[in-house]
């Protein structure tokens, strides 16, 4: 990987384009059409800087007659390790290995990103979501390194969706701002995300496929904590803002639907049954069944 780096630092691109875990699907040239094309997706069309794409799969070393047939077919000529288009505009590398999301490889091309200028496109097709990793990359940096990175630097064109070896890459594609400017709407907090509705055609399906994932996940790991806490038990989600008091977790559990919910009913699809089991709920919690109770929240997003 130290390779890759040393190249792409001494040769500056404009976009660079890391794909993981995307060998193609098929070896029939015939068939590998645009929605299962991982290597040079069709959103990079639309992309008229100089790019750089780097894919990083061990199974790339068993297909390399493919990868010739591919390329050729659209005038790339190999140099090496880099096969580049006929105008050099693009190229992309090719790393038939594992890569490892904890090495600090990511880390390292997000900061070449900054220093060049550029804008970066992490895509992930193993199944693994990208949206933490980001997070916590993100909290790495600091002042307007952090502002570069939201708008230039995206990890998943599917936002979360649709992450998986299976994506059709004619569905996906990075949200842009009139200026080019990527939305990371996956960075924003509550008020952001609020700000954002309507301000891009995907955006609000997006939002709404997110929120709905994380209303699940708030209601799911606080309540196993607040039922253990009423037992008396350790706690089994650690990472939350507060002690191993029932009382304490219930209050905390019911704000962040409540959140959650404002966001659901501005986008349109929070329906008054909803509203009223919500309500309802967040007044009976302690004179109802806990289980009967939590089976009757998931309702909110299902």
């Amino acid at each position: 990987m130290l390779d890759v780096l040393r190249y792409t630092d001494a040769n500056p691109r404009e976009y660079t384009y890391l794909g993981i875990g995307s060998k193609n699907r098929t070896n029939d040239l015939a068939k590998f059409t645009p929605d299962l094309d991982q290597i040079l997706p069709c959103f990079l069309k639309d992309v008229k800087k100089t790019i750089r794409a780097i894919h990083f799969d061990p199974a790339f070393s068993n297909d390399y007659n493919f990868l010739t047939s591919y390329f050729k077919a659209k005038g790339f000529t190999n140099d090496g390790n880099v096969w580049n288009s006929a105008d050099f505009r693009i190229e992309v590398i090719i790393c038939p290995r594992i890569f490892d999301l904890e090495d600090d490889f990511i880390r390292s091309l997000v900061t070449q990103t900054i220093q060049q200028k550029g804008q970066l496109v992490v895509q992930m097709f193993t199944g693994q979501e990208l949206s933490n990793t980001f997070k916590k990359l993100y909290g790495q940096f600091e002042g307007r390194d952090k502002e570069y990175i939201r708008q230039n630097v995206l990890f998943d064109i599917t936002y979360g969706t649709n992450c998986h070896c299976m994506t059709n890459m004619t569905e996906h594609a990075p949200m842009l701002d009139k200026n080019g400017k990527f939305y990371n709407f996956l960075l924003f907090n509550e008020v952001e995300m609020l700000q954002s509705i309507g301000l891009h055609p995907k955006m609000n399906k997006f939002i709404e496929i997110h929120i709905m994932k994380k209303l699940s996940t708030v209601l799911n790991e606080d309540h196993v904590n607040y039922r253990r806490a009423i037992r008396g038990e350790e706690l089994l989600f650690r990472d939350k803002p507060y002690r191993a008091d029932p009382e304490e977790i219930m209050l905390n559990l019911l704000m962040s639907v409540r959140e959650i919910l404002n966001i659901l009913n501005k986008l349109g699809s929070l329906t008054e049954e909803k509203k009223a089991l919500f309500e309802t709920h967040s007044r009976n919690y302690r004179d109802m069944d806990m289980y009967k109770w939590y089976t009757n929240m998931t309702k909110l997003y299902k």
